[in-house]
């Protein structure tokens, strides 16, 4: 199965996003609430959903997985490179705050 780069960034714009939300967004970043993402997701599509909603530029740090694209390829890594403690109940690409 072979998806182009382009479809995926289609499809994430796509995705809805309820207006109370993108307006409390809007007006929190207006009046300097510092609104910030951390998600178990990755970089790109948190990136594709808000970025055409206008409210990408409203978050002063996303904390997620990082992506590079190869090509036409989506290339997920760990946020953590480091080996997760074994003491730990929750999933090592979970984990974000070290």
């Amino acid at each position: 199965l072979h998806v182009k780069l382009s479809d995926v960034e289609a499809f994430l714009a796509s995705i809805p996003i309820e207006h109370e939300l993108v307006h409390f967004v809007q007006v929190s970043a207006q009046q300097g609430v510092d609104l910030r993402i951390l998600s178990d997701a990755n970089s790109f599509f948190i990136e594709e959903v808000l970025r055409p909603k206008g409210i990408l530029g409203s978050f002063s740090r996303i904390v997620t997985n990082p992506v590079t694209l190869e090509g036409d390829r989506i290339v997920v890594s760990p946020f953590h490179k480091d080996e997760h403690p074994g003491s730990s109940s929750s999933p090592p690409n979970l984990c974000k705050g070290r």
